[in-house]
């Protein structure tokens, strides 16, 4: 039962659009901004919306690599489009209301997705992860707009947070090897191989570490950035390309994200 369960938040992207709320919370908190709900709810509603059309653009390569989700999109894929679509509405009324500025970043995902699914920008080399990392950095984009001005610090968490979204994409790119190679999508792990693919990610990794240090100095929540760091760390030493149980990627490599959350909550 509890299997069943997991699969459905995952094949759902319930799970990973929860996952990207945490992000968006976590950064107010880091940041000790006042919490407003609505920014989460925002981040949560773009990535449903983001990747339930990604799913569905993505079925001819899920049918080689992951089946068991191909299955779930068959026959589901059109209830989740329309899900996410009243979410992704309500979201924009939202958004709307608060601002431009945030009206603007709330839009963000969707246009990325748009070019990488629809018009295939996900055939051109690195462009693929590129605009997913674009898409997902709206997470911390939109607190940056709703607390204008800038500061220091979250130009800084900036910069770490999206060198751990493109980690996590490229790594993530390991267990669609076989089927980015029959569809003619050029990723990292395709061209450079497995190997090469994790020592980028670790180099990236470490330049992360090395801009969370004045974070680290400036206040003491941003020990959270320790945690998150070396999880992401194992998991780029250890992803499998194959034998991979059905929960790695989906639960435990995008569990990155509520990890950060969680080591925030306990150091606030």
């Amino acid at each position: 039962m509890m299997t069943r369960i997991v699969k459905w938040l995952l094949h759902t992207n319930l799970f990973l659009g929860l996952g990207l709320g945490a992000v968006t919370a976590a950064a107010i908190l880091l940041l000790r901004l006042p919490f407003n709900p609505v920014l989460p709810f925002i981040s949560f509603s773009g990535c449903m919306m983001i990747y339930s059309l990604n799913r569905l653009s993505d079925r001819q390569e899920d049918r080689i690599s992951l089946p068991e989700r191909y299955d779930f999109i068959h026959y589901h894929g059109g209830f989740m489009v329309y899900t996410s679509v009243v979410f992704f509405g309500f979201s924009l009324l939202l958004s709307y209301r608060m601002g431009a500025w945030i009206l603007a970043v709330a839009l963000m995902p969707q246009t990325m997705g748009v070019l990488y699914s629809w018009f295939r920008l996900k055939r051109f080399f690195l462009l693929k992860n590129l605009a997913v990392v674009l898409a997902l950095t709206s997470t911390l984009l939109i607190v940056i707009a709703a607390e204008w001005p800038v500061q220091p610090a979250w130009m800084l968490l900036f910069g770490i947070v999206s060198l751990s979204f493109f980690i996590n994409v490229v790594i993530s790119d390991i267990k669609d090897v076989s089927g980015d190679a029959a569809a003619g999508i050029q990723t990292l792990p395709l061209r450079l191989g497995v190997r090469r693919t994790r020592a980028i990610c670790t180099g990236l990794l470490c330049i992360a570490a090395v801009l969370s240090v004045p974070l680290i100095l400036h206040d003491h929540i941003f020990l959270a950035l320790v945690p998150y760091l070396a999880y992401i760390g194992y998991y780029t030493r250890t992803a499998p390309a194959e034998g991979i149980p059905w929960w790695y990627y989906g639960m435990f490599v995008d569990g990155e994200f509520l990890i950060l959350l969680a080591f925030t909550l306990l150091l606030r």
